[in-house]
């Protein structure tokens, strides 16, 4: 837990992940699931490594079928469909997505789990970002609005500022400006209530872009530089190009198109090394407008 909510930086964070290690190693070939496999999984995720993060959800896909626990299957398909979809596999990530959310709907009640998020709120928030980037973007914002309310109604503040994330994303895809604003506002004002040190990079960077659309694109692009360093110094690339992307496109609406140039190059090579295709079309976009 203090991993996805304190940061990597965090001394006790560290301590988790290599105890997760440990755990993972020793419970067998098979990868039986163990305290500490959800930070293990964000840990690779939040690094770019998507090859060992979809081994850790393909296992838990294997063993869930293998032991029929519905836990398991959303937990792994959740997993498996995030990073197909990070990788750019859009349709990939709605089949896995789709499977992990019927799957969550029959876990029973009161079954601990690893995830420190309700499954179907995770795999909710992360279909409508796929929706999103689907062009269907009423669906998209129904899903994650859907699972925003469910989150307010569970009272775990936490679930919450996660849920708010995949809310200001999928509006930030959508081009929802003012949907952007109002989640990004809620979510801040959660990370600053309870300390989620990690999750306010996010709201950040968003907030920045619907800033930069409303007409104040200077203030929007230092939000977005400060959510940056943020992600450097705590060296975790894998929205870097995205919000990339956003810096390029407040830097366009200031009229700077030689520096949103140099910007979207570099959002280019980092999503091409990383492997991060999803933002493809976002970049190839604001290329356009460059010409």
């Amino acid at each position: 837990m203090r991993l996805v909510t304190r940061g990597l930086a965090d001394p006790d964070a560290a301590q988790a992940l290599a105890r997760a290690r440990s755990l993972t190693v020793r419970a067998g070939k098979r990868g039986e699931p163990a305290e500490g496999r959800w930070a293990l999984f964000v840990s690779h995720l939040i690094r770019s490594e998507l090859g060992p993060a979809h081994e850790l959800g393909a296992e838990l896909v294997a063993l869930g079928s293998e032991q029929n626990d519905p836990a398991l299957l959303s937990a792994g398909h959740w997993q498996v469909g995030t990073v197909a979809l990070t990788r750019g596999d859009v349709q990939e990530a709605q089949h896995h997505l789709e499977h992990a959310l019927a799957a969550s709907r029959d876990i029973a009640p009161g079954v601990p789990g690893d995830a420190p998020v309700d499954l179907t709120l995770l795999c909710q928030g992360y279909l409508g970002v796929a929706r999103a980037y689907q062009g269907h973007v009423d669906a998209a914002l129904r899903l994650t609005g859907q699972a925003v309310g469910f989150a307010r109604r569970l009272g775990d503040p936490f679930g919450l500022v996660f849920i708010l994330f995949c809310d200001e994303w999928a509006a930030t895809v959508a081009e929802a400006v003012t949907r952007v604003l109002d989640s990004a506002a809620e979510a801040a004002a959660l990370i600053g209530k309870h300390g989620f040190r990690e999750w306010g990079i996010g709201p950040q960077y968003f907030h920045g872009w619907a800033e930069a659309r409303s007409g104040d694109p200077r203030r929007g692009e230092q939000r977005i530089r400060a959510a940056l360093a943020k992600m450097d110094a705590m060296e975790t690339p894998l929205f870097r190009p995205f919000a990339l992307g956003l810096l390029a496109e407040a830097q366009l609406l200031a009229r700077h198109p030689d520096q949103a140039g140099d910007t979207l190059r570099l959002a280019t090579e980092e999503a091409d090394r990383l492997g991060l295709h999803l933002y493809d079309p976002q970049l190839r976009a604001l290329q356009a407008r460059l010409r």
